[in-house]
């Protein structure tokens, strides 16, 4: 899930929100856990992630997530409008974003 601003002939990731979808069992409504390990110990993959990239900006990718959530409301239909939200608090830590929460309603078109 992505919000994005227009810039120029391109676009802006002002906050993308993405859910690996390995081993996972969709059910509209159901949170996706971002924070699930994606292996065996000691595999620290988290299912979700968090990234921004912004004109003269470097693209960020931002601290680990230790609680978060990523709920569709509808199946996931190409071309469809699907309700939602998210909330996500990071680890604390020296990172800018480190310790904060992110979190938000909306309507995307899935590809």
């Amino acid at each position: 899930m992505r919000f994005i601003t227009p810039q120029g002939s391109g676009e802006n990731t002002i906050l993308k929100v993405t859910a690996k979808r390995e081993n996972l069992t969709f059910e509209p409504g159901k949170p996706i856990d971002l924070t699930e390990t994606m292996g065996p110990p000691p595999s620290e993959v988290q299912r979700g992630e968090v990234s921004r990239s912004v004109l003269d900006e470097p693209v960020r990718a931002f601290p680990r997530i230790a609680r978060g959530t990523l709920t569709f409301e509808k199946a996931l239909q190409p071309g469809a409008k699907v309700p939602g939200d998210f909330h996500v608090t990071f680890v604390q830590g020296t990172d800018v974003y480190s310790g904060r929460t992110l979190f938000g309603h909306f309507e995307a078109t899935v590809p």
